[in-house]
């Protein structure tokens, strides 16, 4: 498992950014979710962490809105 709770990520599937809520070892997948309250389940092989740039474009284009994932990503950035 290649991912921690509360790391952002994106899915090879579409552009979108989802944070990690869950982790479920014994089945080997994550709970994933938008921000807004839509969850989702997913493994490694789809995802993949945010850049930097990915995550200002996002956010400088109004497609990140959500207060709960920018603050997850400051902090594991070590700024909040």
């Amino acid at each position: 498992m290649r991912y921690e709770l509360g790391q952002l990520v994106k899915s090879h599937h579409d552009s979108s950014i989802w944070m990690v809520t869950k982790i479920d070892r014994e089945n080997e997948h994550y709970e994933i979710e938008d921000g807004i309250g839509t969850c989702y389940y997913s493994h490694d092989d789809i995802l993949s962490p945010i850049t930097d740039k990915e995550f200002f474009h996002h956010l400088q284009t109004n497609q990140l809105t959500s207060t709960r994932l920018i603050k997850s990503y400051l902090k594991s950035q070590g700024m909040q």
